[in-house]
């Protein structure tokens, strides 16, 4: 005949399994109950703690993940909404700070949210061909001063924008 196990018999096991659900080890659990020991409380977590109280526990953490999802959309919106008065007050320094958060914001969600895939994605600003490719860009721009002039001022504020998010 098989042996109980002596968490499942114990008058505190729901505490118990809360504890090992919230990850406090099983050997400061066997010191706080000195009746059960830390192979008792391995082999009952690895056996019978119960399947629900492991679905809710995931329930819990989706729960916590899709409030802060919420708080980050709600920052996204506050952010947006701040943006729009401060374009409309003409305030630029006001309005690239926020471009700046919102565009933080968005980059996050959509990391979050899987919309925004990292594998395969490569900074070329961080390569050492990048210099090779920005001079011979400008080089070939040198017939046409104005453009040669907007093209740099671009690669600049690309540049200072990566070094800055660094």
């Amino acid at each position: 005949m098989p042996r109980v196990c002596t968490v499942c018999a114990h008058p505190e096991r729901e505490a118990i399994d809360k504890a090992l659900l919230a990850g406090v080890s099983c050997l400061s659990l066997a010191a706080r109950y000195n009746t059960l020991g830390r192979m008792a409380l391995l082999r009952h977590k690895a056996h019978h703690l119960p399947t629900a109280m492991v679905q809710a526990q995931g329930a819990a953490e989706a729960a916590h993940a899709e409030n802060l999802l919420e708080q980050l959309k709600n920052l996204q919106t506050i952010s947006m909404d701040t943006l729009k008065q401060a374009q409309d007050g003409k305030d630029l320094r006001v309005v690239a700070s926020l471009i700046g958060q919102a565009r933080g914001n968005l980059e996050l969600l959509f990391k979050l949210t899987g919309e925004l895939a990292q594998e395969g994605t490569v900074n070329i600003l961080v390569l050492p061909e990048w210099a090779r490719i920005r001079m011979a860009m400008l080089q070939a721009l040198e017939p046409y001063p104005t453009a040669r002039l907007a093209v740099a001022e671009a690669l600049d504020t690309l540049q200072r924008a990566d070094h800055d998010r660094r």
